[in-house]
């Protein structure tokens, strides 16, 4: 015993231990999309972890967007593609390469969100290009992005009439009259040349895809800059509506599956699951330690109302005494018809014949008298000689006794069916 105390003891220090370690690597792993440009998960240079603050802070529901193209919601929400082709030593072309092109990945499910009434957000020319070529949207042959001339933070007109200063070095070029694409930021050029587009516009079904030619700007190192918050602070809500802004990870590579297995090891779940294993290998370990045998069950049958009554009952056939058994038995038969009529037995006639014990005394006369009065004057004069007069001697005498009272019950309950039916 001293052994497997030992033994329990330990096991349960061991698990202690191991529950504290995984709880302090789960909090010191580092974040999802961490080492990748773009990704709101990333503190680098590059990243977009900013961002994603920035936005939840003036209230915008922005989160990172981690399932396939095919689950996103429908109505007016914004999903979010960011430029993650930059910085190709970490491997990011690779991985949005890696991933699957058919089924719930394809990137048509994107066009289906627009013209279901939603906004995609695209940034520069890789973000041009999948509009242009993967999602094959028509009508932008001619819109190009290229250098802007000058430096420094120039103002850029929002769609409602706001002004902000940023500091961009790509825009689009000049935009035909009869594009698909219009205009939703422009630099505000006092020079008279032809104003050039920082943001445009292009329709896709009942939603639309909003293209910004500098994706610099919401990049961890610069969205502090200058104006640069404001712009994609005014871009998010153009974009959403009021809606979701989902920014999309699976994008950069960071699809994150939705099956069970990976549920489980989620970084919220991960310590419940393995609370889970823990608790399952315990219980595996204790069934599987041999234990003392169980010890044989106590035998409850010597106290069975129904065994001592019958034991009670044999013992007076053996001793040639069955008469004993009649007032149980006219008893039981008294109780079972007076209860339909509501009839109660008198103290004074209980336990009369056998002491004090209840379940074998039999009815008082002056109880017998008022059940044959309820039962009326077909079946009362019946129950008198059952439950009172007839005598008994043999065991033949008690059998066909238990037979005349079953058929008065039966009597009793058509006769009291009769009358209310009536």
């Amino acid at each position: 015993m001293k052994s497997a105390s030992r033994i329990s003891g330990g096991l349960g220090i061991g698990i202690v231990v191991l529950l504290v370690a995984l709880a302090i690597a789960l909090q010191t792993g580092p974040r999802p999309g961490a080492g990748i440009a773009g990704s709101v998960g990333s503190t680098q240079p590059k990243g977009r972890r900013a961002l994603a603050l920035l936005l939840g802070r003036v209230g915008i529901h922005a989160e990172g967007w981690r399932q396939v193209p095919a689950a996103l919601p429908r109505g007016e929400n914004a999903v979010w593609i960011a430029d993650g082709q930059r910085g190709d030593e970490r491997g990011e072309s690779e991985r949005v390469r890696g991933l699957s092109q058919v089924g719930m990945h394809a990137p048509e499910h994107y066009t289906e969100f627009a013209e279901n009434g939603g906004t995609i957000v695209l940034e520069g020319i890789h973000g041009l290009a999948f509009l242009r070529d993967v999602l094959e949207v028509e009508g932008l042959d001619d819109l190009e992005i290229s250098q802007r001339d000058g430096a420094g933070a120039r103002a850029v007109r929002m769609p409602g009439g706001e002004t902000v200063h940023v500091d961009a070095r790509l825009a689009f070029e000049p935009l035909e009259s009869d594009g698909a694409a219009y205009e939703l930021a422009v630099f505000d050029d006092r020079t008279g040349e032809d104003e050039r587009a920082l943001a445009v516009e292009i329709p896709i079904g009942s939603g639309r895809a909003i293209v910004i030619a500098d994706s610099s700007l919401f990049e961890n190192e610069n969205v502090g800059s200058d104006d640069n918050a404001l712009f994609a602070v005014r871009i998010a809500e153009d974009a959403a509506g009021g809606g979701r802004v989902l920014l999309d990870e699976y994008a950069l590579g960071l699809w994150e599956p939705s099956g069970a297995l990976s549920i489980a090891a989620r970084p919220a779940l991960a310590l419940f699951t393995a609370n889970a294993l823990l608790l399952l290998l315990l219980w595996a370990w204790m069934r599987a330690v041999p234990r003392a045998f169980p010890r044989d069950p106590e035998a409850l049958e010597t106290f069975s109302p129904v065994l001592r009554a019958r034991s009670r009952a044999r013992l007076f056939e053996r001793s040639g005494h069955v008469a004993l058994l009649v007032p149980a038995a006219r008893g039981a038969a008294f109780d079972r018809i007076a209860e339909r009529r509501h009839i109660a037995r008198r103290a004074a006639g209980i336990g009369r014949e056998i002491g004090a014990d209840l379940a074998l005394a039999g009815p008082s006369e002056a109880d017998v008298s008022r059940l044959a009065v309820a039962l009326g004057p077909e079946l009362g004069p019946r129950a008198t000689e059952l439950l009172r007069t007839r005598r008994i001697a043999r065991r033949s005498d008690l059998e066909r006794l238990a037979r005349d009272i079953a058929q008065l019950e039966i009597d009793a309950r058509e006769r009291a069916a009769a009358v209310a039916g009536h």
